[in-house]
């Protein structure tokens, strides 16, 4: 991470990190957008580790109190911290992360990730201007307010958000000791699932809000957008409880079905 003035004030562990600059990973071992982990550390090699019983737009809390014992984390920096007197180059992080307590979290703890076996995955880096008061570093302020952050992430969220987790990149786990023979596994259903989303997002945040204030029992059917070329049928209903979208797939017998909290199941 190229910065010309690389700076932390951080030492806490699972104190919130990203006030600082820093580099986070994001991780949703069994894909389904809730309890998935994230990590986050600074220039101090300080870590944040912490789960999501689901995200924050629908009510999710973080679990401070989940650590990665076992994690092992390094930071070189290729100038001087918090040295307002020089210019630095960049600082890089490593992590060695360890797989146990992360199966936990597809409720599978004993169950090693097999060949060709899928997780999701995001990285994200935050950067702040900053201020310089007596030498000391701090996140700068315009009329007393902190300035937004920068973000650059490694699969485009398209919002500044990283909790959107079925918008994260994905991680094949082989047996394989090189690339040398390995295949992607393309998602063949992943249009369908990213058009429910899409109606979640929109009905519980965007344009489609209206149809949380109809009554239960009220349905409607819409078009989804697959790609430029190609759209799906929908149909949305309003229960006691929110609502839900009902996708069924043309060719294939299966229905995907997503709820008020973002809940996507296959029947």
């Amino acid at each position: 991470m190229e910065e010309p003035n690389i700076w932390a004030t951080l030492k806490q562990r699972d104190t919130v990190i990203f006030y600082n600059n820093d580099f986070e990973v994001f991780i949703d071992p069994d894909m389904s957008t809730f309890n998935y982990g994230e990590i986050e550390i600074n220039a101090f090699n300080t870590v944040w580790d912490l789960t999501l019983n689901k995200p924050y737009r629908v009510g999710g809390s973080a679990d401070n109190s989940w650590n990665l014992d076992e994690i092992k984390t390094a930071v070189n920096i290729v100038g001087t911290l918090n040295n307002s007197s020089d210019i630095d180059s960049f600082w890089t992080v490593e992590m060695a992360i360890p797989l146990k307590p992360l199966m936990k979290l597809k409720n599978s703890e004993e169950n090693a990730p097999v060949n060709n076996e899928q997780w999701r995955i995001n990285f994200s880096r935050v950067n702040w201007n900053f201020d310089l008061t007596d030498g000391k570093y701090s996140r700068k302020k315009e009329n007393g307010k902190y300035l937004p952050e920068y973000n650059w992430v490694w699969s485009p969220q398209g919002v500044i958000n990283m909790h959107e987790p079925e918008k994260w990149g994905y991680l094949q786990f082989s047996d394989n000791s090189t690339l040398n023979g390995v295949e992607f596994i393309e998602d063949e259903n992943i249009m369908y699932k990213q058009a429910a989303y899409a109606l979640f997002r929109l009905t519980r945040f965007g344009s489609l809000k209206h149809l949380m204030k109809t009554e239960v029992g009220h349905t409607e059917n819409f078009m989804a957008s697959l790609s430029d070329t190609s759209t799906t049928k929908a149909s949305f209903t309003k229960t006691d409880t929110g609502f839900e979208y009902v996708i069924q797939h043309p060719n294939q017998s299966k229905t995907f079905v997503i709820n008020q909290d973002g809940w996507l199941s296959l029947k």
